[in-house]
C-alpha cells in the first residue's frame, strides 16, 4: 500500500512539474486577435508574432536587406491576415485544423474572415521551440512561395 501511494505522489509530482504543450490553435488564435482588437492600427506581427528562431532570423535579413519603393508580393500586405485591410469587428478566427507535418512540424490550415464577405485560408507551419510553438512558415494559399522561400527570394533580389 506504502509504495502505490508513494508512486502516486512521484506520479503527480512528475505531471505538475512537465509543461503541457498548449494546443496549436491556441497560439494561432492569440496571434490573430490583435485583427480584431479595435485598439490596435496595425499588428505588429514581423515583431511580436511567435516565429522560430530560424524564421526570426530570415525577417531580420529581409528588413535589412536594402528596400526599394517597389511593392513585392512581402511588401503589398499584412502576411497573417493576407490582406491590406481589414474589419475589426468581423475578423474572426473560422477554423483551426492541425495536422502532422514532417519533422516533427504541424501544417495548421487556418480559416478566417477579414471582413464580412472576405474569407482567407493560410497554413501555418508550426514547431516547437524552447518550450512554445513557433511559426517556422507560412503557406500561402494563392501562387505565391511560402513565406521562407519568398523571404530568400527577395533579400537575393535586393542583393543584385
Amino acid at each position: 500500500m506504502n509504495k502505490i501511494i508513494a508512486l502516486a505522489l512521484i506520479a503527480s509530482s512528475a505531471a505538475a512539474i512537465a509543461k503541457p504543450m498548449p494546443p496549436i490553435e491556441i497560439v494561432i488564435r492569440k496571434t490573430l486577435a490583435p485583427y480584431s482588437d479595435p485598439r490596435i492600427v496595425a499588428p505588429d506581427y514581423l515583431h511580436t508574432a511567435p516565429w522560430s528562431t530560424q524564421t526570426r532570423a530570415l525577417i531580420k535579413r529581409w528588413e535589412n536587406a536594402g528596400k526599394t519603393d517597389e511593392v513585392t508580393p512581402l511588401s503589398g500586405g499584412d502576411w497573417l491576415c493576407q490582406c491590406q485591410d481589414w474589419d475589426n469587428k468581423m475578423f474572426r478566427v473560422t477554423s483551426v485544423n492541425a495536422t502532422k507535418g514532417k519533422g516533427g512540424s504541424f501544417i495548421a490550415d487556418t480559416r478566417f474572415m477579414v471582413s464580412a464577405s472576405e474569407p482567407r485560408r493560410l497554413k501555418y507551419v508550426m514547431i516547437w521551440e524552447d518550450g512554445a510553438w513557433r511559426i517556422d512558415d507560412l503557406i500561402f494559399t494563392d501562387d505565391r512561395q511560402t513565406l521562407k522561400a519568398q523571404l530568400r527570394s527577395e533579400i537575393r533580389d535586393a542583393a543584385k
